[in-house]
């Protein structure tokens, strides 16, 4: 696409499977943005902030291709897109995609994937030389059952994509994470399994931008996500003191990780 002439608007495609980014989109208008939603089709009577959304629009499913891509190359014939923003985590892929489509500056599907995709997470931290748990893609049987043999259990079988601890399972004996695999069908290479180890949770919430962390909280779980899943636990997460020893340690690794 062709960049804007210093007299016309930048346009902001935000894609919204949640209600989510309100004070990103009022900010965007604020700085003379035109902004265009696009939501999934349950959210159009939600209290977006209307003055501020130039344009919106909505599909069932935001997600789902390749109909996102043909929806947005429709407006985008009469309408000139200089940036596409995700405002919920289950848009970040889609909105890379959409980058990539239409030749758009900003993060690639590949850089998502190691904010989205588990699996591109532990390949990430295992290059780097981090220590993490034991973990191997689903893709191959042989392969699974060779890692089942090695890895004491438990085991977590965890979607690659979803938030959380949405969608996963802890399973005791091999035979059970097979019966699991085979269930999941043609949905078996969007997980992963990994050993499960106990112990305290942490997550770091940080800000990057050109290469520098600019901002980041460390945080650490009331109750693992785990045992909140099963009942042993509500699950809350509190910050933790800025110059306390945990904290700066794991600023360190996720700096590490990031750059």
């Amino acid at each position: 696409m062709q960049p804007p002439s210093p007299a016309d608007p930048v346009t902001i495609l935000a894609l919204a499977s949640e209600v989510k980014g309100l004070p990103f989109i009022e900010e965007c208008k604020r700085q003379g943005c035109r902004v265009i939603l696009l939501m999934n089709e349950h959210l159009r009577h939600e209290p977006w902030p209307w003055e501020h959304i130039d344009e919106h629009y909505s599909l069932r499913d935001i997600r789902q291709q390749p109909e996102v891509t043909v929806a947005v190359a429709r407006f985008a014939t009469d309408r000139r897109i200089d940036q596409i923003v995700a405002l919920d985590d289950y848009d970040v892929e889609t909105a890379a995609a959409l980058r990539e489509h239409f030749q758009l500056g900003g993060m690639s599907v590949s850089a998502a994937r190691l904010f989205r995709d588990k699996l591109a997470m532990r390949v990430r931290a295992q290059e780097c030389g981090m220590r993490e748990p034991q973990f191997t893609g689903v893709f191959n049987r042989a392969v699974v059952r060779g890692w089942l043999e090695r890895v004491p259990p438990p085991w977590v079988l965890k979607p690659r994509s979803l938030a959380g601890s949405e969608g996963i399972r802890l399973l005791h004996e091999g035979r059970a994470v097979e019966q699991a695999l085979d269930e999941l069908g043609d949905q078996r290479s969007q997980y992963l399994l990994e050993q499960f180890i106990g112990g305290a949770v942490y997550h770091v919430d940080a800000l990057v931008w050109e290469g520098r962390v600019l901002f980041a909280l460390v945080s650490r779980y009331g109750a693992p996500p785990m045992a909140a899943l099963h009942g042993r636990g509500v699950f809350s997460t509190r910050t933790l003191e800025v110059d306390c020893a945990e904290a700066e340690t794991l600023r360190a690794l996720n700096e590490r990780l990031v750059i």
